[in-house]
């Protein structure tokens, strides 16, 4: 099933709509203020989204899907990368950037990636009546960067899946606090957190190695 395009009105919309919502998040965000942002009466909002709750889900639907082929690509990346054989468990020492490629384009993704600063800011800040939701549909992204890990690190080493478990955690958990220090902390410390969860990660991954 292919999704109809979207029409150039609903395509303004939708990026007044995702920068306003980014800045002003869900309780501060007014349909009347993105019309406005988009040169349209309110009312014309409502011949393409029935609600704030609907324009706002929509919105976190295709920050997902867009956020979801973005870590995907990362890690093909760096499968690409560190695939220098044709049987990567000939060279093990590769398994310490197992996951790397992702963490590294974080900065600049935050940067360029409106999409990433929606999902970022609704998954630690979302509307109470919303809340259960959002958390299901981003477990659903989590889950993305937990099996791309996991197919990486499995190209070096058959885990039992107990140890997949251990390491994919830690990885998230990584992932977790470059995310939360990107939306208090703005980029001001993010280099220096990125280049500590690096080596704690890179840490944990050499006893594989032993």
């Amino acid at each position: 099933m292919t999704t109809a395009p979207r029409s150039s009105a609903k395509n303004r919309i939708y990026t007044a709509a995702l920068e306003h919502f980014v800045v002003n998040g869900y309780d501060g965000a007014s349909l009347n203020n993105i019309a406005e942002m988009v040169g349209i009466r309110k009312a014309s909002l409502y011949a393409h989204f029935k609600s704030k709750d609907e324009l706002f889900q929509q919105l976190l639907e295709d920050a997902l899907s867009t956020e979801s082929a973005f870590v995907e690509s990362c890690f093909a990346l760096n499968k690409n990368s560190m695939t220098t054989t044709e049987n990567p468990a000939t060279d093990p020492m590769q398994i310490d950037r197992c996951g790397q490629a992702y963490c590294q384009a974080l900065r600049e993704r935050y940067i360029q990636s409106m999409p990433l600063r929606f999902l970022i800011r609704t998954a630690y800040v979302p509307p109470v009546h919303l809340m259960q939701h959002i958390k299901d549909r981003y477990q659903d992204y989590i889950d993305c960067l937990i099996h791309a890990f996991q197919a990486e690190l499995q190209q070096y080493i058959d885990l039992p899946a107990a140890q997949q478990r251990l390491y994919s955690d830690a990885y998230v958990g990584v992932i977790d606090s470059l995310h939360v220090d990107l939306l208090y902390s703005g980029l001001d410390n993010f280099d220096r957190r990125l280049q500590s969860m690096l080596y704690l990660l890179e840490l944990a991954l050499k006893q594989l190695r032993l």
